[in-house]
């Protein structure tokens, strides 16, 4: 199916970026406007399961369930989202540079949408996702830095 993907090196041990990752909630520091947590689960600790409100393009509101579903640490998060009959799979890789950088990719797979979904991805909202994907990984060593100087400063839900 189709995908959407982006990557970027960061400036930290796989370690620290594959904790920081594994906690759904820093996601959504990283997204920034275009998605507003609406619930976590569990809602203390740890998430592993999130609703979202996405803002798309040209208006566009989704609410879509995101779960958690595979762990390998401390390479790989995989998981997924699904938003009425379209479903999608995410997957986070980390992999060393060196013992303070690692590459950071994340993949999401359209598996399964429903015609207005798959318009919408075949009209550009594939490109959309990549460019969202691409500014999230991209500021991921900044929010992580952050995150390091002020842990309890986690998405308000």
């Amino acid at each position: 199916m189709q995908r959407a993907v982006a990557s970027s090196d960061v400036d930290a041990p796989v370690a620290d970026v594959f904790a920081f990752l594994v906690d759904l909630r820093n996601h959504w520091r990283l997204a920034g406007a275009w998605i507003d947590v609406v619930a976590l689960t569990p809602p203390d600790g740890p998430a592993t399961g999130a609703t979202v409100r996405l803002r798309g393009p040209v208006g566009l509101v989704l609410a879509v369930r995101t779960k958690v579903e595979d762990v390998e640490a401390p390479s790989t998060i995989r998981g997924r989202g699904s938003c009425g009959r379209s479903r999608a799979g995410v997957q986070w890789r980390l992999d060393d540079i060196d013992d303070a950088r690692t590459r950071v990719r994340v993949e999401v797979r359209l598996r399964r949408a429903s015609p207005v979904h798959r318009l919408l991805w075949g009209a550009g909202g594939r490109g959309w996702l990549e460019r969202r994907l691409a500014a999230t990984v991209g500021g991921l060593g900044r929010e992580l830095r952050a995150y390091e100087r002020e842990p309890l400063a986690a998405v308000a839900t």
